[in-house]
């Protein structure tokens, strides 16, 4: 399943001859979105994922989008020219650099990707299985049991209306 789509790419990049125009233009799209998809992919597993990415909705838009940024940052380096030979032009340099800047920060969890849906409260283990919680909020009739209380003469502690000296 791809994430990228030909006219998610087309409007990135308005001036790309119409779809059946050309058919090296179709054919070039599509191998920039096998590219895109496999760097999405790629990015996705040193992050931790299983790819590709199949389900949550906000996760596939997200995707849709990067790889859509991505494979159109490919189209614009194959089709034009950036001055010279050795020079990228600079939609591709700002489409590839906004793709691989999210693309990162996946891998490495800066941000995360909601892959699963955010599960119904009953289906959340029981909330009240908390151990070690106490549940009497009054402690003070229960303090005279913990270990220190002893370390002094009872008479230390009653010396008055608040208990204590």
């Amino acid at each position: 399943m791809a994430y990228a789509t030909a006219p998610k790419i087309r409007l990135r990049l308005p001036a790309l001859p119409a779809s059946g125009a050309d058919s090296d233009v179709d054919a070039q799209i599509a191998d920039a979105i096998l590219d895109a998809d496999s760097i999405v992919n790629a990015y996705l597993a040193k992050g931790g994922y299983t790819v590709p990415v199949t389900g949550g909705e906000e996760a596939l838009k997200l995707l849709a989008n990067v790889s859509s940024t991505l494979a159109a940052a490919y189209c614009v380096r194959d089709s034009f020219s950036g001055g010279g030979e050795t020079k990228s032009p600079s939609l591709y340099d700002t489409l590839h650099g906004e793709a691989m800047k999210i693309l990162e920060m996946l891998a490495e969890k800066d941000i995360l990707l909601p892959v699963e849906e955010t599960p119904d409260v009953d289906e959340l283990p029981d909330a009240g299985a908390v151990y070690g919680a106490h549940t009497n909020l009054d402690q003070r009739s229960n303090i005279r049991d913990a270990p220190f209380w002893r370390e002094y003469p009872e008479s230390y502690y009653n010396t008055g209306t608040t208990g204590y000296r």
